[in-house]
């Protein structure tokens, strides 16, 4: 028996009957999952399809989520959800919001424990979902376009799901072989600086980045990686990573100011760079607002949809930072909303729930750092759309805002992480018994 079927057979599987109608169902859920309704909010079809499987399956597969970390996750959710409604409850929350809130919260539970038993572990349904899903995204700036694809299409539009289209392909055609990943690794770069050229900087960043990583991984200096690290090798790692991430902010800069990427992302990046938190804060302004609202109740928070005009005020703050800001546009996102703003997974439930909605969060960022690592030692036949989804994970949970369109989104990048975590197992346990047999 060979290393890759050695390592599958340790993935526990139960007795289940082989249902290929599952298959397809995983392809056309991924495909429809960009599809909304406008109705109280935005309502998607594809959610209402997984509610009503989930009794359906749950008898059958229910043991896929009593494992841990799943079934930590899980609790976690549950947490974050009591959090939400003691806050709502305590802050006297609008019926509306407050619904909306709590349903939130819910539809997510559902739509990850749902795709995670449809799943299975069978590596080939993760890819008909991963497939899927990119696909229908390729679809949406068509059939329902954002109010801002008009203006930057590739950002906000075409770039990710494409991005992430090439990942899988790639991840299906190469599973866990490394080598014959590498060969990919220039396309890679290229259309990482693509998207910075179309304004799509943090895709074009990780897209490169993950570049970097897979080339890593797939050298000498990466294989050594597999067998016990040395304080050396970790140090040498940090440093290769972060000076990749150095070297590509610096890059960005240079050719912004220069020009090179056109005179809107010049003036952009004046913007954003010249205060004194840097393009990371520049960039994302809501996260000030955000931050004065949770420290003046860290604990127990604002509610669903929180609502207080003085948190936007916050925002004339920039000037004083010393970002070139035109007063006027400040004073328009000020007045025209009273919703407490927040451009940040992690902020926004501390904001709406309060600690333990962060906790929440802060829980996903560890263990999507903890998995993308052990599956950077050991790759497995999930590796290509691992590495990009799990920097982009890292990224959303501190610097993007939570809303609608990424619960199944995350509901997929959970499915992944925790599937090649069982991998990572898996691996462990092959190895061991590996050593075993040796002492034998």
């Amino acid at each position: 028996m060979d290393r890759g079927m050695a390592v599958q057979a340790q993935v526990p599987v139960y007795r289940v009957r082989y249902s290929s109608w599952i298959d397809g169902l995983l392809f056309f859920i991924g495909l429809g999952s960009f599809y909304h309704i406008n109705l109280v909010g935005e309502l998607y079809p594809t959610e209402l399809a997984l509610a009503a499987l989930g009794p359906v399956i749950w008898l059958e597969k229910r043991r896929w989520l009593a494992a841990r970390p799943v079934s930590t996750l899980l609790l976690m959710l549950g947490v974050w959800l009591f959090a939400q409604i003691c806050t709502d409850l305590i802050r006297h929350t609008p019926a509306m919001d407050m619904a909306r809130g709590w349903a939130a919260i819910t539809v997510f539970f559902v739509d990850f424990a749902v795709i995670y038993m449809l799943v299975s572990e069978r590596p080939r349904r993760v890819y008909l979902l991963l497939f899927g899903y990119a696909l229908g995204w390729l679809v949406q700036p068509i059939v329902q376009p954002s109010i801002y694809f008009s203006g930057e299409p590739w950002k906000f539009g075409f770039g990710y799901p494409f991005t992430l289209l090439v990942f899988t392909w790639i991840g299906w055609r190469c599973g866990a072989d490394i080598r014959r990943m590498r060969r990919y690794v220039p396309f890679l770069l290229l259309l990482g600086l693509l998207s910075i050229y179309l304004h799509a900087r943090s895709l074009g960043g990780f897209t490169i980045l993950a570049a970097v990583l897979i080339g890593l991984r797939a050298s000498r200096f990466g294989e050594q990686l597999r067998q016990r690290i040395s304080f050396g090798k970790m140090v040498a790692f940090v440093i290769i990573l972060g000076v990749s991430v150095t070297g590509l902010k610096q890059l960005y800069g240079h050719a912004a100011e220069q020009g090179w990427l056109g005179e809107e992302a010049r003036m952009k990046y004046e913007i954003q760079a010249t205060g004194k938190l840097g393009l990371l804060i520049g960039g994302r302004i809501e996260m000030i607002p955000a931050l004065f609202a949770v420290m003046d109740s860290p604990i127990i928070g604002h509610g669903s949809w929180p609502k207080d005009p003085k948190y936007r005020k916050y925002l004339l703050f920039l000037l004083d930072l010393g970002y070139q800001r035109d007063k006027g546009q400040l004073k328009y996102a000020i007045e025209h909303s009273d919703l407490i703003p927040a451009h940040s997974h992690l902020l926004q439930a501390w904001v709406w729930a309060g600690i333990l909605g962060a906790a929440f969060w802060v829980f996903v960022w560890i263990w999507v750092v903890k998995i993308a690592w052990h599956s950077f030692r050991t790759p497995n036949v999930l590796f290509a759309p691992l590495v990009f989804l799990a920097l982009l994970s890292i990224w959303d949970v501190l610097f993007s805002p939570f809303g609608s369109m990424t619960r199944f989104a995350w509901a997929l990048k959970l499915t992944v992480l925790f599937i090649s975590w069982r991998f990572v197992r898996a691996e462990k346990r092959y190895m061991s018994l590996a050593a075993t047999s040796v002492c034998v």
